[in-house]
């Protein structure tokens, strides 16, 4: 086999050579409890093909996250002004809103505008030493505290190390609690484990695994630091090892130059703020409009966008249980005939449609579109809250499984016993 999954850099997946030898998988574990370190988590004595499997799903999983994530972006930069506002209030439009978005306050300059983002802007990062995966961990059995310190807090985070019956501890394992532990102490950090292949000192290939923790906010405006309480787990993993450093965004707004500690930056004396995703790829338009002219298309970009969720939901049944696709469809029924009111139309794959009736309300009842859409019991509201949930639980929930087939699995004593007693019943039989 010549060529095979090696690398997995979230969000994307990066095929090269086996030959390099050199796989490296980056396992997020979100504070929302979305545990994709289990989804995609290596065990002994799977099959290739069941490791590319588990691998393929768990990038799958990144980019149905990455779909919420700009589902709900666009939802809260969503806005209908009423009548009262609507001289005043102004919209702004992203030619590339999966790069940037935008937000326009009200008497904001009306005209078109010129943004790259040469980079973004990057927390505090720490990474652990690099541990053998599937060897016992190094430390004594017992319980093990260290200090969480996130800005001003401070926190007791407890783990268990387990050296002995069915549950010892491998590596993996440590740095899976100790990840677990650490976002549930503080939900402003993230962490996610990364997983390469490469030779020992003996020139061994091996599975080795490290764990990186990173503030969730950008910037240098939140730092952290671990220290040992009781036990030495901190020093022993080098939890408290820091790279690289934090460093800001960089924005060319019309040719001049921003910095901000943040992936969220006002400009244009305060009327614009720009919500950063990546690096733009050229040029990107942020044009200011009055917000009546601009809802439009800012109400099809957001219908687009979750007619992409769905879609994306029904082409990959064979990862995602079809729980996310019921609660949005029920959620779609719930309001089905509120939306046919102000001219949207259910599709018959369950996707949404904007018809003229729906631009002939928009200019004639504003204030009845937005309560039917954004309101406190509108549909995208619910949507959102629908979206948030998923977010909030662990993903494993919505995970497939997938199916392990052995071919060649040695039989055990009380297997070839169980295998003659059948084989002696189905001869009485016949």
């Amino acid at each position: 086999m010549s060529s095979v999954i090696n690398s997995i850099q979230i969000p994307q997946l990066v095929i090269s050579s086996w030959l390099a030898e050199n796989r490296d998988k980056k396992i997020f574990m979100t504070p929302a409890k979305t545990d994709l370190a289990t989804v995609l988590r290596y065990r002994p004595g799977q099959t290739s093909s069941q490791k590319i499997q588990k691998m393929r799903q768990g990038v799958v999983f990144q980019d149905f996250l990455s779909n919420i994530h700009e589902l709900l972006a666009e939802i809260k930069l969503f806005g209908i002004p009423d009548r009262v506002s609507l001289t005043e209030s102004r919209a702004a439009i992203s030619s590339a809103p999966d790069e940037i978005m935008a937000v326009a306050f009200d008497r904001a300059p009306i005209g078109l505008h010129h943004v790259e983002i040469q980079n973004l802007a990057y927390p505090q990062t720490n990474i652990s030493d690099k541990l053998i995966t599937t060897a016992a961990v190094s430390l004594d059995a017992g319980d093990y505290i260290f200090d969480l310190t996130v800005g001003e807090d401070a926190s007791s985070v407890e783990v268990r190390v387990v050296k002995t019956g069915y549950g010892a501890d491998t590596n993996l394992d440590l740095l899976s609690k100790v990840g677990r532990e650490i976002i549930t102490a503080d939900d402003r950090l993230e962490v996610f484990l990364t997983v390469t292949t490469e030779p020992d000192t003996d020139n061994v290939l091996q599975d080795w695994v490290t764990l990186t923790v990173r503030a969730r906010q950008t910037g240098q405006a939140i730092t952290f630091y671990l220290s040992d309480t009781s036990g030495d787990l901190v020093e022993t993993l080098q939890l408290n090892r820091q790279v690289p450093s934090a460093w800001q965004a960089r924005v060319f707004y019309d040719h001049r130059s921003y910095d901000s500690d943040f992936n969220e930056l006002e400009i244009d004396k305060d009327s614009i703020v720009l919500k950063l995703f990546k690096p733009t790829k050229s040029t990107v338009n942020i044009e200011v409009e009055k917000s009546l002219e601009a809802v439009p298309e800012q109400s099809q970009s957001l219908v687009e966008r979750f007619n992409e969720l769905i879609q994306f939901l029904k082409d990959h049944k064979k990862d995602i249980r079809p729980i996310i696709l019921n609660e949005l469809m029920s959620e779609e029924a719930a309001s089905l005939s509120s939306l046919k009111q102000i001219g949207l139309k259910a599709l018959s794959d369950g996707r949404l449609g904007l018809t003229n009736r729906f631009y002939e309300a928009l200019a004639a009842e504003p204030e009845r579109v937005r309560q039917t859409l954004i309101g406190p019991d509108g549909f995208f509201t619910g949507l959102g809250a629908v979206l948030e949930g998923v977010l909030g639980r662990d993903i494993r929930h919505y995970a497939q499984p997938i199916e392990v087939v052995s071919y060649c699995q040695l039989a055990t004593a009380r297997s070839l016993l169980e295998e003659k007693g059948l084989f002696s019943r189905l001869s009485m039989i016949v």
